[in-house]
């Protein structure tokens, strides 16, 4: 028999019934072996996820405020158990979290409890993520040791249940992954136990060509590549964390990405490579900002080029892009990256760097249209569609991925870019 690792978002365990739709998909197929769970998500517009509160809790500023919100979350855990018949009792872990649990501990235990009820409810066995996922100094997985945990457990237990987001340190200590760890912590769990596939539960029918948001009823995505969720996962889409793929794909396992709600209808495969030529995500966002820095020679000086990516490095950890010619470059970067700081770096560019002239180009928004193999075919669809609207190019890159084609310009013309483009894609 083979093994199938699972993993479950914050929608999909948001509340007891939400519980039982997972808990029917996981019991529907034997194969189902390995399961990670985020913590409870929303389960309405504006309701808060578990994970948020344990944030607030973590920075709240007295007592009272501290146990307020922590009211909530047990209150929230509580009912679930209650609604699903379970008879748990969490009563001692929940004071000696309010007593001794700060920061990373803290913000993990959502995933935590959520783990220890569902594994109660599928009658798998809970494995705290601290005993078999372990990072390194630099937070990197260590696989050896992982694969080492992960086969002792199955061999012992049969079928786990791990809580996503967080795993232990070099010391033992609680360490927590990126917002949407719990991604990553099902992708480590599929490729150390050698999984035949991955299979990660969502809210929506797999990857969509476009944010639903924008785009009514956009069509499922059959196939993606590893490489073209990547892409597209760094440039917004937020359906699968950009950094899961990376365990899949040394190991070469395939993923899908289902719907809770509807197991059985569309999904979308990513794999190592892909079965057609198609047109893969339309994803685009606004607040940008392109920093023009004028200075003799910098497009061919090593040194200058170094020294004006070390000023930004002091503001931000990402520059999107560097278009550049012989006396200029272009320094690309989000706005809520560097916060309030555009004339801290305007004054470094000129006082360090010694600039001639420095243009800020704001309101920027970029877009990507993502797709093996079509760069040139997409760039001819994308400039005609902004030369039909009116939008200006202010930026194009095609990628040294070559996997799709990036245009930079005025963000008003965003929502109606997209639009167009969706509308001759499909």
């Amino acid at each position: 028999m083979g093994i199938k690792a699972v993993k479950f978002g914050g929608t999909s365990l948001s509340h007891a019934e939400q519980m039982r739709k997972a808990a029917e998909i996981v019991r529907s197929d034997k194969e189902r072996r390995v399961v990670a769970v985020s913590a409870p998500g929303k389960r309405f517009s504006g309701d808060d996820k578990i994970t948020d509160l344990l944030y607030r809790m973590d920075q709240a500023k007295t007592t009272e405020k501290r146990n307020e919100l922590f009211s909530l979350i047990t209150g929230r855990l509580d009912d679930i158990v209650a609604s699903l018949g379970l008879p748990q009792d969490f009563s001692r872990e929940y004071r000696e979290v309010l007593m001794t649990a700060r920061g990373a501990e803290l913000v993990s235990r959502g995933e935590y409890f959520c783990a220890k009820i569902f594994a109660a409810l599928i009658g798998f066995s809970f494995a705290d993520a601290r005993d078999v996922i372990f990072l390194d100094e630099k937070g990197e997985p260590d696989m050896p040791k992982i694969e080492k945990a992960m086969r002792a457990h199955l061999e012992q237990y049969g079928n786990i249940v791990i809580p996503g987001f967080y795993g232990a340190g070099p010391n033992g200590e609680t360490v927590l992954l990126p917002r949407g760890g719990s991604d990553i912590t099902g992708a480590i769990a599929a490729a150390a136990a050698d999984a035949d596939v991955y299979e990660n539960f969502t809210d929506v029918n797999g990857f969509l060509l476009a944010d639903p948001k924008t785009v009514a009823s956009p069509r499922t995505v059959r196939e993606l590549s590893y490489e073209e969720l990547r892409r597209l996962s760094s440039m917004g889409a937020c359906v699968l964390h950009s950094d899961s793929v990376l365990p899949l794909k040394a190991k070469e396992i395939p993923v899908l990405i289902r719907n809770t709600n509807d197991p059985d209808g569309e999904y979308t495969r990513i794999c190592a490579k892909k079965t057609e030529r198609a047109v893969s995500g339309i994803v685009g966002q606004r607040g940008y900002l392109l920093f023009s820095v004028y200075l003799t020679g910098i497009g061919k000086n090593l040194a200058d080029f170094h020294r004006l990516l070390g000023i930004f490095e002091a503001y931000t950890s990402n520059v999107y892009s560097t278009p550049h010619t012989i006396d200029a470059v272009g320094v690309l970067v989000y706005g809520d990256d560097i916060g309030g700081r555009k004339e801290d770096i305007l004054r470094d560019l000129f006082e360090k760097l010694s600039a001639e002239a420095v243009t800020v180009t704001a309101d920027m928004a970029l877009l990507s249209v993502v797709g093996e193999g079509l760069s040139s075919e997409t760039a001819r669809m994308i400039l005609q569609t902004m030369a039909e609207i009116g939008a200006e190019p202010l930026l194009v890159d095609g990628g040294a991925d070559r996997m799709g084609v990036t245009v930079g310009f005025d963000e008003r013309y965003l929502t109606l870019l997209i639009h167009r483009l969706y509308e001759k894609t499909v």
